[in-house]
């Protein structure tokens, strides 16, 4: 199943150039990858792997915790 990306790129590629589209999002796919490893080297060398570790897992947690919150709200629990 694809993501919100992959909907939107078929659905363009419906309606207008596919070629076009398919460079554009070619192109777009490789700078966004181009900015994540930059910024990851950035990080890198000022926060340790340990510490990332950490906060993407204290992340994670809040995340599961909002998202059942909201779920039990919703009457969904």
């Amino acid at each position: 199943m694809g993501d919100r990306t992959q909907f939107a790129t078929i659905a363009l590629a419906a309606s207008n150039n596919p070629l076009g589209i398919t460079l554009g999002s070619i192109v777009g796919h490789a700078i966004c990858a181009a900015i994540a490893v930059l910024c990851g080297r950035f990080v890198c060398g000022r926060i340790s792997e340990r510490t990332i570790t950490t906060l993407g897992g204290a992340l994670f947690l809040i995340f599961a915790a909002v998202a059942g919150l909201e779920l039990r709200q919703a009457g969904g629990f």
